[in-house]
């Protein structure tokens, strides 16, 4: 008998309020232009993706080239965003000056349950 794979240590949070998804870590391609300048180099963090070289590959490539993929298709772990979903510049921009306190913020919550509304989810 194996050691059963861990779950996050946040599922339970994340399954009550979906939409913390947005506040994470994650630099979609398409806005690496948010930090230009800022950095010599940039690390692919890819646990996910690591996975699978085609896949890897593919992710690599769409940050060289600043290409638009969903938040879901850069293979984060447990806590990313997993839903197909975009993330405009605008909401991107709202991320990047916000004050973390989210439970007296509604921008994620709106646009999280909007997206999905879109989606027909």
């Amino acid at each position: 008998m194996g050691i059963p794979t861990p779950h996050s240590l946040c599922q339970q949070t994340l399954e009550k309020y979906p939409w913390l998804r947005l506040t994470g870590a994650w630099i979609l391609p398409r806005h690496l232009g948010y930090y230009e300048g800022l950095y010599d180099s940039l690390k692919l963090a890819g646990r996910v993706t690591l996975r699978d070289r085609a896949r890897y590959m593919t992710v690599l490539n769409a940050y060289v080239k600043r290409e638009a993929i969903l938040p879901r298709d850069i293979g984060g772990g447990p806590a990313s965003v997993l839903d197909a979903m975009d993330v405009p510049d605008e909401l991107f921009e709202s991320l990047l000056h916000c004050d973390k306190n989210c439970h007296s913020c509604s921008i994620c919550r709106d646009y999280y349950e909007q997206a999905i509304v879109r989606k027909g989810g």
